[in-house]
């Protein structure tokens, strides 16, 4: 007798049946790529390719790259420090003027030296240890950094053992070894081939005062006594041995210093100097360290990596203080250091920047490169 339906066994080939998941794999792969393909292509659409110049030779890194009101006429041009060490204003795609640098760029920053409408700002390119202002493109002066401090123990090894090379590079180690950081003289020393290259750079340095020059490694802008943007501003200069100098508004003297922990690597300010601000300073240890109203806090916050941007996004005390690091990551803080949240990206940024739009509604939007 036929078997009854429900004593039927099905059986399946798996061959087959791998065949239609490969199949079913393959058509979703292929669907995941084709939605990419179209949200890149609607993603392209949104920039407007203004200007493209194969041989205009500019490679500059994102601090060296402003837009500033230069004449006080309302027009912007573009102010572009290149490796090359030369200075650039466009004025559209022409080129205004060009002014050669004597060392290469670090930083650029915009400021109003005075509280007068219409008058004219001052351009600061920070380069090595100086920092050169010009007024209308044309040069107006050249600040130099202080020299920092040389430790006892330095200075005492070069007074004491300078008639025998090998002696005076053993106790340089020591020092250096104990963390004390050295001169740049102490440096090449200590890098000198044999002790002939040593005894030729000790006899060189005689009667050579001992010296141990800085660097400025980023630059930010302080208003001092209203939030307008042609205010009278300060600038704010982090250098290579941890230090935080806030410039007077002529940009001539140091008004306050305070010392870090590490290296600042980018600054972000806000509030008014005359009243109450805030500095904050991500730093190469991957801590970000704020100077509030003259003093350092004791606390710092940890990026979890090493910052390679930092911005405030808004200008006010209450502004959310955002930072890229290069763990692929994006970090919001609040004002008293708290996360607010997080982006994962695909890659580490390379530049961000605040966009903020003041026409019909204000709207603020953060831009990744």
């Amino acid at each position: 007798p036929r078997p009854s339906r429900a004593g039927r066994c099905a059986f399946t080939n798996p061959a087959r049946s791998s065949d239609h998941t490969h199949m079913a794999e393959l058509a979703g792969a292929q669907a995941l790529e084709a939605h990419r393909t179209n949200e890149e292509a609607r993603s392209r659409k949104v920039w407007l390719h203004a200007w493209h110049d194969p041989v205009a030779s500019l490679r500059a890194f994102s601090p060296c790259v402003r837009l500033a009101d230069l004449n006080g006429d309302g027009d912007h041009k573009l102010l572009v420090a290149g490796q090359d060490r030369k200075l650039r204003v466009y004025k559209g795609t022409n080129l205004l003027s060009e002014n050669l640098l004597l060392d290469a760029p670090t930083a650029i920053a915009v400021f109003y030296p005075e509280a007068r409408r219409g008058a004219p700002p001052l351009t600061a390119v920070a380069a090595g240890r100086h920092l050169f202002l010009y007024r209308s493109l044309r040069p107006y002066y050249k600040f130099v950094l202080p020299d920092l401090p040389i430790d006892r123990r330095e200075s005492e090894a070069w007074e004491e053992v300078r008639s025998d090379a090998s002696g005076l590079r053993s106790a340089l180690a020591e020092a250096r070894d104990a963390g004390i950081a050295l001169s740049r003289r102490s440096r090449e020393l200590l890098a000198a081939v044999d002790d002939t290259a040593a005894d030729e750079m000790v006899a060189l340095s005689e009667g050579v005062p001992l010296v141990r020059h800085d660097l400025v490694t980023c630059m930010e802008v302080l208003k001092k006594n209203l939030d307008e943007p042609d205010a009278c501003s300060m600038l704010v200069v982090g250098t290579e041995g941890g230090q935080v100098h806030i410039l007077d508004p002529s940009g001539k003297a140091v008004a306050e210093t305070h010392t870090l922990p590490s290296t600042p690597a980018f600054l972000a300010t806000a509030g008014l100097k005359a009243v109450e601000y805030r500095i904050a300073a991500a730093c190469r240890d991957g801590r970000i360290y704020t100077v509030k109203d003259g003093a350092v806090l004791p606390g710092a916050i940890e990026a979890g990596a090493t910052p390679c941007g930092m911005l405030r996004l808004g200008g006010g005390l209450d502004s959310q203080l955002v930072v890229s690091t290069l763990a692929s990551t994006v970090h919001a803080y609040q004002p008293k250091g708290k996360r607010s949240y997080s982006i994962r990206l695909p890659e580490p940024a390379t530049c961000l920047e605040a966009l903020e739009l003041r026409r019909t509604r204000s709207a603020k939007a953060l831009l990744l490169g």
